[in-house]
């Protein structure tokens, strides 16, 4: 490569334009030469059968002559016989006659001696021809070298392109990161302080609501007739108002019969009020923390329709994920139905993507379901 990069620099500028300025000339001028080595070949070919029809002219006539020589001798040989015929029967003309036979003799020598001359120069021509087609031979191979060459220039002029524009879009790509890179350590502390604004909005956000439905609850429950005890604790880990507001309105309005809360808390409070002046309702609470059951028995009563039930954590996996559950849930109420169930245990904030499936054992039993959702998702309402 840094071979390829010296031999480059001989010819290539180091702009990328003028790169590519000169690697177009280069194109041009191999195209160029290419073009002309063509015109010379067949200009060379064009020669070579000029050449070959001027010899085969020549030798034509040459033989043409020949005939003629050959005629002209026969008829010379023809007369010198009527001669002979006449010098026989004529002794007197005997001189004239040997004088005849000795031209005869010496034409028939030169011509002789010319045919001899025409096959030295045929075989001369039969040599230039075999040297001339050495020479073409030569220049083929000539020329094929050249264009193998041409070739090679050109395939290495497209891998040095290729990786010339590999290395700078390398390049490009490293500027840009550092610029970025630059740009995000400078907004760092921006979106830092963004984030905590926008943590800080949502926090005044959530609590305008909360206290917009803390209201509404408040103004909804001041004429009820079975809540006696209307002071809550809502909100951060346990639920808020708009819960509470819902549960109160399906249970006023409803009047579920069979009830089920996972999470005892402030909608135990909620729903135990409601079941202690109703004698036919059924009310059963799910929890895993034994402490919390005694506090909360030492600190409100709850009604003899109202049942705690602790049942202890543990995971099971459901669709590749393990998901906490409580232990022996199917079990303790496969045989129950119920027509409203609360949902807000088990801690499910933690879970990746499913939280809270315990009902799904039972769901096809119930009717109606509750969760608490004041909070960023953390269960699962899924038919099966």
């Amino acid at each position: 490569m840094k071979k390829i990069k010296n031999s480059l620099k001989k010819v290539i500028p180091s702009s990328s334009n003028t790169f590519m300025a000169r690697t177009k000339e280069l194109e041009n001028e191999l195209k160029a030469q290419k073009k002309l080595m063509q015109i010379n070949q067949q200009q060379n070919q064009a020669l070579l059968l000029q050449i070959l029809n001027g010899l085969a002219k020549e030798q034509a006539q040459n033989l043409e002559r020949y005939k003629i020589n050959q005629k002209i001798i026969e008829n010379k040989f023809l007369k010198f016989e009527n001669n002979c015929i006449e010098l026989i029967s004529q002794a007197d003309g005997l001189e004239e006659i040997l004088t005849t036979q000795k031209q005869i003799i010496t034409q028939f020598s030169k011509q002789e001696k010319f045919n001899l001359e025409l096959e030295n120069k045929f075989e001369e021509l039969s040599n230039n021809f075999l040297e001339i087609s050495k020479q073409l031979s030569t220049q083929d191979q000539a020329l094929m070298r050249q264009e193998n060459t041409i070739i090679e220039k050109e395939d290495l002029l497209k891998r040095s392109l290729t990786e010339y524009k590999h290395e700078l879009k390398i390049e490009l790509a490293t500027q840009q990161e550092k610029e970025f890179k630059k740009q995000s350590e400078f907004f760092q502390p921006i979106n830092k302080e963004i984030q905590k604004l926008t943590q800080k909005s949502e926090a005044a956000k959530r609590a305008a609501d909360e206290s917009v439905w803390a209201h509404i609850f408040q103004h909804t429950i001041i004429n009820s007739t079975w809540l006696q005890d209307k002071t809550f604790s809502a909100g951060r880990w346990a639920i808020g108002y708009p819960v509470l507001y819902a549960i109160y309105r399906i249970l006023d309005e409803i009047k579920p019969k069979r009830i089920l809360e996972l999470g005892l808390g402030q909608s135990t409070r909620l729903v135990s009020q409601y079941v202690s002046t109703q004698d036919d309702v059924i009310h059963f609470v799910v929890e895993n923390n034994g402490q919390w059951i005694n506090f909360f028995e030492n600190s409100f009563a709850l009604p003899t329709n109202s049942e705690i039930i602790e049942l202890s954590w543990e995971f099971k996996e459901y669709k590749n994920q393990n998901v906490r559950v409580f232990k022996d849930f199917k079990e303790t109420f496969k045989e129950e139905k119920f027509d409203f169930i609360c949902i807000d245990a088990p801690l499910g904030g933690d879970m990746k993507k499913y939280a809270r499936i315990d009902i799904l054992e039972i769901l096809p039993y119930s009717t109606h379901t509750y969760s608490n959702s004041n909070r960023k998702p953390r269960f699962l309402f899924e038919l099966e």
